[in-house]
C-alpha cells in the first residue's frame, strides 16, 4: 500500500508522465477511485497550482504543470464495472444537455420533455445522435415524469444481474418529487447508486 496520500498519488503520476491525461487514466494508474480523483484534481490540486487542466478537450485533460506536454492518445476504455445512465428533466434543466454531448458516447443520455417543451434537446435537437430525448405526446402535465420513471425501471429490469456492471442513475431534476426514485432503485443488485444534480458541476466528477 503507498504511503503517500491520494492527491500526492496523482501528482507523483502526473510527474513521472510526460503527457495529458483524463481523470479515467489517472484514476486507473493509481488504482483509485475515477470520482476521487476529480474531487482532488478540481479541489486542492488545481487551486495549489499542482495541476494544468486543458478544459477545452472533452473530457478534460491534466498534466504536470513544470513539463512541456503533448496530447496523448486516450485509447483506454471507460471503466467497466459502471455503466453510467443519465436523466435530463427538460422542464427545469435548460444548461446540462449541452454539456453531455461530449460524453454521450460513453454514457446513456436520456432527455425528458413534455409536449410543450420547445427548447434544446428539442429545437435544436442534440447533434450527437446517441442521446435519446424523450418528448411525450401525451397533454398531461406529469407524462414525461411518468416516462422517466418507466424508462429507469425498463434499465433494471433489463440488466442482467450476471452482468459484469452495476447500473449508476444520475439524475438532473429539479424535482424533489424524484428524489423516491432512489430508494426504489437501490433496492435493487444491479443499481450501483443514484445521483441526483441540478447543475453540470454537481456531477461533472462522475460523467467526464
Amino acid at each position: 500500500m503507498s504511503s503517500l496520500t491520494f492527491p500526492e498519488q496523482i501528482v507523483q503520476f502526473l510527474r513521472s508522465n510526460s503527457g495529458q491525461f483524463a481523470a479515467k487514466t489517472i484514476a486507473r494508474a493509481t488504482n483509485l477511485e475515477r470520482r476521487k480523483v476529480n474531487q482532488m484534481l478540481y479541489g486542492i490540486l488545481l487551486r495549489d497550482g499542482k495541476v494544468i487542466c486543458d478544459a477545452s478537450s472533452h473530457p478534460p485533460l491534466w498534466s504536470y504543470p513544470v513539463k512541456n506536454t503533448q496530447d496523448m492518445d486516450e485509447t483506454d476504455e471507460d471503466e467497466k464495472h459502471v455503466k453510467t445512465v443519465v436523466f435530463v428533466d427538460l422542464g427545469n434543466i435548460h444548461d446540462v444537455l449541452q454539456h453531455l454531448e461530449n460524453y454521450a458516447d460513453e454514457c446513456n443520455v436520456y432527455a425528458f420533455a413534455d409536449r410543450a417543451f420547445n427548447g434544446f434537446g428539442v429545437n435544436p435537437s442534440p447533434k450527437n445522435k446517441n442521446i435519446r430525448v424523450c418528448q411525450t405526446k401525451d397533454e398531461h402535465k406529469n407524462a414525461a415524469d411518468v416516462e422517466m420513471i418507466w424508462t429507469a425501471a425498463e434499465i433494471v429490469m433489463n440488466t442482467d444481474p450476471k452482468a459484469a456492471y452495476k447500473v449508476r442513475f444520475i439524475i438532473f431534476t429539479k424535482d424533489n418529487g424524484f428524489r423516491s426514485l432512489k430508494t426504489i432503485l437501490e433496492r435493487y443488485d444491479v443499481v450501483e447508486d443514484v445521483i441526483f444534480a441540478q447543475t453540470w458541476q454537481e456531477a461533472r466528477e462522475f460523467i467526464e
